[in-house]
């Protein structure tokens, strides 16, 4: 009798076991799926901070051709060629500012891609697992001896 209780136990022990690794398979697999939703969310948010990047970027230069426009028929209406003398200058300084604002846009963008969360999920719960299959196995292996 007493050796069909230890066959019993070792059943026991066997189906817990496959239990345990049965359930850090599907943690892994969830694991996975949370990792594949958040590149996904990530992927999003940077499209989106790309988009609106772009967006700033063709409306300042458009906002430059008209500024440079504006000054050249300024400098024209008074009798100046526009990339001469101070309709030079103006119109310089105009492409500077441009540059400049260009510049700020491009450290606003790069920090936003750089505040970006990252994920906080192992990318390979394998060894967990099998640390968790090893300590159910070594409390399954002192419970038959004890």
């Amino acid at each position: 009798m007493s050796q069909l209780s230890s066959y019993a136990s070792l059943a026991n022990a066997g189906a817990q076991i496959y239990g345990q690794v049965r359930q850090g398979l599907e943690e892994r697999e969830m694991a996975q799926a949370q990792r594949g939703l958040a590149q996904t969310q990530n992927l999003a948010r940077t499209q989106a901070l790309a988009a609106d990047y772009d967006t700033g970027r063709q409306a300042r230069a458009t906002q430059l051709a008209q500024n440079l426009a504006g000054a050249a028929a300024e400098a024209g209406g008074a009798g100046l060629q526009p990339g001469d003398g101070s309709a030079g200058a103006v119109a310089s300084g105009i492409r500077q500012r441009a540059a400049a604002t260009q510049d700020a846009a491009d450290q606003e963008f790069n920090t936003q891609l750089a505040a970006q969360p990252r994920s906080l999920l192992a990318p390979d719960s394998s060894f967990g697992d099998f640390l968790n299959a090893g300590r159910s196995f070594g409390s399954v292996l002192q419970s038959l001896i004890g």
